[in-house]
């Protein structure tokens, strides 16, 4: 996929972005000799100095102590600076040669300009609404009075030495590196004083993308300044400035474009602009509200009296029959877990559904299947993977392995926590009740959301048996791997329940299955033909079948699918349709009905639903049931 100038701009418009800042050693003044002082005092010394400069608010007086500046060979004034640093970045964004006048920036242009243009000339098409500030090595501190940025591009080697052709040392690579996370930090600080989080993007002109999130930890700190899901990483070289066709009318610009992977970073950053930026609060605001509620909790279990333990020992531990650590843990841990809710319930700072999910949806392009990250942590939410407990508790989990050794049944321990507590030298349920379940691959059509599960390094979905119930007296030649947590727990105790009275019938599991897509269009002849798609992630799709009721079976494309699809749609040749579907093409590739097709197929298209002009997803296509669509098939796995 390819991202056109136009759509990039189109994003740019819908996110809000009004300021964006370039940091590159390209940005950085070039080095002026005394014959370029010369010609320099000269511009100052004429009329038309005087009239341009007052565009800056640079008024006579500072151009009089600049021209001082240069009579006195010192060159190092803070008004002539001024004056040339205002010059150079007006002729950089705009390349306007009125503030080039001396044409020393012309012919003085850092070696590295040239791999930051395109993207210089792609930001200036975004308009007027749009400011973009260049800063370089040597640029002064951020003005607390400048406009703090909404997107950073930050160059990964801050050094004009540094070039495309130039591989570094590893001296040289970090001094340059260390440069641009110091002119990051002056940035990103000045923002954070003001409460502003802008989301940034890493560039380079060398394939870094290894050392891309190491870059990120580093500028993020222990503040959080950058979260990975507002960051990500460009080649410079993957923009790029077209020809212009050789009958194209005068005036018209050079088509610029973005390859991927650049394409969907850019696009990922950019159209999640709204709900990133409520995000990042969102989260930070949880953070320092965690971060209070253990800083209060401390202060309260320094304050705690013998007593107050010998009340706990005498009169709360004893009828538990827990040991003291385990009892202070869960005790302590739920007095902490009210303590944040209490931090954050502070309904000036706690985002509001109007804030924060009202652009939720902003996101569902970046969808790309599930995550390890995401898997590993709600894993942790379900299950206490703390090594197996002197005590045993309602939902314990053990694993049975098969022949192979491999993990085949899980056994869930569903015998109630009252009757697991020793007392006397004895519990009170001389056999424990376990509900078995299968342990499925998690990409298996049958696998479920609701009931993931890691075993070692594997992630997979448990199908329980809720009719597989055993009582044991022990859990020999089983492997303890978790607990889950009481209310997870006490949602399969209701399940394993009501399957023994017959009450109610089971929810269907969330489940997600692979798919393949064709693209088909009718022809003249009246025939169905198919569109080359491509191969591979082209052609791939996840399938979520209905469950019933008012829920209708639905697909997803990742979005360089779908941005393919579209694609495919604006390159149908209208001579080759029938009359009456050269009208539905149009009608189709009118901007906003793509884009409805464009979003609805990346945030899950239902079937044989219209998603404009007659353009349908279907499990079956037929030259009479539309002129356009894709069809739908499932992947079936041994």
């Amino acid at each position: 996929m390819t991202l056109q100038d136009r759509r990039f701009i189109d994003a740019i418009k819908t996110s809000g972005i009004k300021n964006i800042t370039l940091l590159d050693d390209a940005f950085d003044l070039p080095r002026l000799t005394e014959a370029d002082y010369s010609k320099v005092y000269d511009f100052l010394d004429s009329e038309a100095a005087g009239v341009l400069l007052a565009e800056f608010g640079i008024d006579e007086d500072a151009i009089a102590a600049a021209k001082g500046q240069i009579e006195s060979q010192t060159w190092t004034g803070e008004e002539l600076h001024q004056i040339l640093t205002e010059l150079h970045q007006r002729f950089l964004v705009t390349r306007d040669v009125r503030f080039d006048p001396t044409s020393v920036f012309t012919t003085k242009a850092s070696n590295n300009l040239a791999d930051v243009d395109p993207l210089l000339k792609l930001l200036r098409r975004c308009g007027a609404n749009v400011k973009v500030k260049l800063v370089g090595r040597m640029t002064g501190a951020p003005d607390l009075a400048d406009a703090i940025p909404d997107l950073v591009f930050a160059d990964f080697y801050l050094d004009e030495n540094i070039t495309s052709e130039i591989v570094p040392g590893e001296e040289m690579s970090e001094a340059a590196v260390r440069a641009s996370l110091d002119r990051l930090d002056q940035l990103l600080g000045a923002a954070a004083a003001k409460k502003k989080h802008p989301s940034v993007i890493l560039m380079s002109s060398m394939d870094v993308a290894a050392q891309a999130e190491s870059y990120r930890r580093k500028a993020s700190g222990e503040n959080g300044k950058v979260f990975a899901s507002r960051f990500g990483f460009i080649r410079k070289s993957d923009i790029q400035v077209g020809q212009l066709e050789a009958e194209a009318p005068k005036g018209k610009p050079e088509p610029i474009t973005v390859a991927r992977p650049a394409a969907d970073v850019l696009l990922d950053i950019i159209q999640s602009h709204p709900f990133g930026h409520k995000l990042h609060e969102a989260l930070l605001f949880w953070l320092e509200s965690s971060q209070s509620a253990v800083d209060e909790m401390k202060k309260e279990i320094d304050q705690l009296e013998l007593k107050d333990f010998a009340y706990l020992v005498t009169y709360r531990l004893a009828q538990e029959g827990m040991s003291l650590f385990d009892y202070l843990e869960w005790f302590f841990g739920e007095c902490l877990l009210g303590s944040i809710g209490h931090a954050a319930a502070d309904k000036f700072r706690r985002p509001s559904r109007d804030k924060l999910d009202l652009h939720a949806e902003l996101i569902e392009g970046a969808y790309d299947g599930r995550t390890r990250k995401i898997a590993e942590l709600y894993h942790r939410a379900r299950i206490d993977t703390k090594p197996q407990p002197e005590v045993m508790r309602m939902g314990d989990l053990y694993v049975q392995r098969d022949i192979a050794g491999q993990p085949a049944v899980i056994w869930a321990l569903m015998t109630p926590d009252c009757d697991l507590v020793e007392r006397d030298g004895g519990r009170a349920a001389e056999n424990l009740l376990t509900v078995g379940g299968n342990l499925l691959p998690y990409h298996a059509p049958k696998s479920s959301l609701a009931d993931f599960i890691i075993v070692g390094d594997q992630q997979y979905s448990i199908d329980w048996q809720l009719k597989n119930l055993q009582t044991r007296t022990d859990f020999e030649n089983l492997e303890f791997c978790g607990s889950l947590r009481p209310l997870y727990a006490q949602d399969l105790q209701r399940q394993v329940l009501e399957e023994l009275g017959r009450v109610g019938v089971a929810v269907a599991p969330v489940v997600r299955m692979d798919g393949r897509i064709k693209l088909s269009v009718r022809r003249s002849d009246g025939k169905l033909h198919e569109i080359d798609l491509g191969g591979g992630r082209m052609c791939a799709c996840e399938v979520y079948p209905s469950r019933g009721g008012s829920d209708t079976t639905r697909i997803n494309l990742h979005r360089s699918a779908a941005e393919n699809v579209v694609a495919k749609i604006d390159a149908i040749e209208p001579e080759s349709l029938s009359a009456e579907d050269k009208v539905m093409l149009k009608a189709l590739r009118k901007r906003a009905t793509l884009d409805q097709v464009r979003s609805s197929l990346s945030r899950g298209a239902k079937l044989d639903v219209d998603l404009g002009a007659q353009f349908i997803v279907t499990d079956k296509m037929t030259a009479t049931k539309t002129w356009l669509g894709i069809s739908v098939e499932m992947i079936h796995e041994a």
